[in-house]
């Protein structure tokens, strides 16, 4: 078995892999490309094109997988389904990592060819910016307005003191500096049913897995292979309120909160006034009116552990094409 196995320097814990990355880029059956160099993406290119059959691996974190899931899309969008993935959270979120259960200490195990493991059919999750540009492929979740900003200023301090309620915390703590938006959206529910609504909240979270901002559960019923996104609004609320909703969704409970509303849906129209900043598996990108829908079991990921975001355990036959 070919492997293709990229990394990203820069990530939050590229040093503690160093020495295997090393050892490994010296094997004959593995190509190593590092992600955040000038010839990453003509490397990768010719690696899609020479090794149609590797497994890729990625140690990094969720920026890293956006970059080369959307490269592949673009390269060849009906190919993307036969890729098999294996994932190392190298990053300082790893949140989508996360909800397939990947460990740190995977990255050898996945470079062999008789290691006990499962392929598991995922969602990936596409947002149209407009009617003329290139949809962007997303794996775990896109975030707008204030949801956006804290998942970029989080510390590590503060992720080590509060554990996955550091998210929320730094959400209410910030409450000084934001404003709110007034978000219109129209949505397919899993029924096929249409939704109209307009909320005033502080931000959105349209979500394929559980997990933002280093392990919050904003969306604690999802699962990356359900054919569904999960939005979730952060209520324009007081933060007395906000900070309850935001005890009680870390300890990973669904109790009905006036300060967070959530959906299920097939699809997703948003319209925000003001326009809403929005950052895409924790990559900054411009203000937006963006549609979401679902790509069904549109990639195929490598589980060698138990993976709280996958619900069916088997791989379904056939896996289905992007299309555009």
């Amino acid at each position: 078995m070919n492997v293709v196995l990229l990394f990203n320097s820069r990530a939050g814990s590229a040093t503690l892999i160093e020495e295997r990355l090393r050892a490994l880029s010296r094997k004959s059956h593995v190509r190593v490309i590092a992600m955040d160099s000038d010839a990453a993406r003509n490397e990768i290119e010719r690696s899609w094109d020479r090794w149609p059959e590797a497994r890729w691996i990625v140690a990094g974190g969720d920026g890293t997988l956006h970059r080369l899931i959307n490269q592949l899309h673009e390269i060849s969008p009906d190919r993307l389904s036969n890729l098999e993935l294996g994932i190392v959270p190298a990053g300082t979120g790893n949140d989508f990592a996360r909800g397939i259960g990947a460990q740190l200490g995977d990255l050898d195990l996945l470079c062999r060819d008789d290691i006990e493991s499962q392929v598991h059919a995922v969602d990936l999750m596409r947002v149209h910016h407009g009617t003329n540009e290139r949809p962007n492929i997303c794996l775990n979740s896109a975030t707008g307005g204030v949801g956006g900003e804290i998942a970029e200023r989080l510390e590590a301090g503060d992720k080590k003191m509060w554990g996955p309620f550091a998210y929320w915390v730094s959400v209410v703590a910030s409450l000084a500096d934001l404003h709110g938006y007034h978000l219109t959206l129209e949505l397919v529910d899993e029924s096929g049913a249409a939704l109209h609504r307009q909320v005033d909240a502080y931000g959105v979270i349209v979500s394929n897995g559980q997990f933002i901002g280093g392990g919050f559960p904003i969306a604690p019923q999802a699962a990356i292979d359900d054919g569904l996104l999960d939005v979730t609004f952060i209520m324009a609320r007081p933060g007395l309120e906000l900070m309850a909703a935001g005890l009680v969704a870390a300890a990973g409970h669904t109790e009905h909160s006036s300060a967070i509303e959530r959906y299920r849906a097939k699809q997703l129209r948003l319209h925000a006034e003001p326009p809403l900043p929005f950052s895409i598996d924790g990559e900054p990108t411009r203000t937006l009116d963006a549609r979401f829908d679902v790509l069904p079991r549109a990639l195929k990921v490598v589980v060698l552990h138990e993976a709280p975001g996958i619900r069916h355990t088997q791989l379904p036959s056939g896996p289905a094409e992007l299309q555009e």
